[in-house]
């Protein structure tokens, strides 16, 4: 849509400065980030995973022992045997060939699982503050048009009573604008609460010891991107997706490991004898003993096997997931697209079509209602289309600043070169 967009102007109450906002949507959500004590429970899990994957897959320690072999117990005399002696022995279990590597790889998924899980959970923390701090801007700017309209409406009503009371208006017309005027008042405790209620979720989110947020004071529709421009998008980027991806992994890795599981651990050990036994008969020759023990397996490999296939199973799960996150994903954005589009379009209409004729018609019928040319009905319906119209121009603009944080949080990135 090609067009010139005016940007309308509206003053905050509470600050009558028109410069830029120093809280952003984006520095609010870099404060959340820091601030956030379950993300700092996810952090130390993935560094905890992490410092597990460094050691996964280690054989267990050798083994050294030594004893007293062969003592009679008569007179527990080392050497009052023929066969007393000390006894040394080493041991060493064994794990199957690439049952160290498998761990690593199981490790490794296990942390990439809760690394992006942490990711996905930052990223929707921050498009969470900004829907927050995006919502709190639009209450604070339709306060600020209810209040121009209030003033504007208490104006109309002194210019009515002062036409009644020489009876050239009826007491209808006074107590259609006295109704107005109490409705726009009431309508702004609305607008503080809201204001409260926001305030008080940013200043949670934010980590902040008090509740102060600025928010911008002048606003414009925000351009979509055109049609397909972000699609695939989410496959590459999305932190949610990569976890799946990863949990896939970690699945198939668990299978390979339980089959290896199946295969039995070798136990090597080498023993020495120091003899102290010596007679006519016998020299008391030191010995040397050596062996191997190998697990019969009668129920390992049935129990791996059964193991193995649970976890391919779960793997299939994981990557039907996938494609269901692939085509929700798909469907959010074309969704939050279509709605940011029309949003524009809208605000559009209204900013270069509606408001000004509206304007225009509220200031025309109120110089002719001074000349008697125009009757109050006329007059009071200019007052109330302006404002409707006024509010539905804020909603659709600042709906086009949501939509693209919805956009975003869908997409799990910021385009380059996209809406800003």
């Amino acid at each position: 849509m090609h067009w010139v967009r005016h940007i309308f102007l509206i003053a905050l109450a509470t600050s009558p400065s028109l410069a830029a906002a120093e809280d952003t949507a984006g520095s609010l959500a870099a404060e959340a980030l820091g601030a956030n004590p379950t993300l700092d429970a996810r952090r130390a899990q993935v560094e905890q995973l992490s410092a597990m994957a460094q050691v996964a897959g280690a054989w267990p320690d050798p083994m050294l022992a030594i004893e007293l072999s062969n003592v009679p117990t008569s007179s527990f005399a080392l050497g009052g045997h023929g066969m007393s002696g000390v006894q040394l022995r080493a041991s060493q279990t064994t794990r199957p060939l690439r049952w160290s590597s498998m761990q690593h790889e199981l490790g490794d998924a296990q942390t990439e699982v809760a690394q992006q899980a942490l990711v996905e959970a930052e990223w929707q923390l921050g498009a969470t503050v900004e829907r927050l701090y995006w919502r709190l801007t639009l209450s604070r700017l339709l306060r600020a048009v209810t209040e121009e309209h209030l003033a504007r409406t208490q104006e109309l009503h002194s210019a009515v009573l002062a036409r009644y009371e020489v009876g050239k208006a009826g007491q209808h017309a006074v107590l259609r604008l006295e109704v107005l005027r109490d409705r726009l008042a009431d309508s702004l405790d609305d607008f503080e609460r809201t204001d409260a209620v926001l305030t008080a979720a940013l200043t949670r989110a934010t980590g902040r010891t008090a509740g102060a947020f600025e928010t911008p004071t002048e606003i414009a529709p925000l351009s979509p991107p055109p049609d397909g421009a972000w699609a695939g998008l989410a496959q590459t980027h999305r932190p949610e997706l990569a976890r799946m991806q990863a949990q896939v992994r970690q699945h198939e890795a668990a299978a390979q490991l339980a089959r290896n599981e199946g295969m039995p651990d070798l136990s090597f050990w080498l023993g020495y004898r120091v003899r102290t036994f010596t007679g006519a008969s016998d020299s008391g020759t030191d010995l040397v003993s050596a062996g191997l023990s190998v697990p019969l397996g009668l129920n390992s490999s049935r129990k791996a096997s059964g193991l193995a296939a649970a976890h391919l199973h779960s793997a299939e799960g994981s990557r039907a997931a996938y494609a269901a996150e692939l085509d929700r994903i798909d469907e959010q954005l074309a969704s939050v697209t279509a709605r940011w589009h029309r949003a524009f379009s809208k605000a559009g209409t209204y900013d270069i079509g509606l408001l000004p004729a509206a304007r225009a018609t509220l200031d025309t019928t109120l110089s002719d209602y001074t000349l008697d040319k125009a009757d109050f009905a006329s007059l009071y319906d200019a007052q109330v289309v302006l404002l409707d119209l006024e509010r539905a121009w804020l909603i659709a603009t600042v709906e086009t600043h949501l939509q693209r944080t919805e956009a975003l949080a869908v997409l799990g990135t910021t385009p380059e070169g996209g809406a800003q």
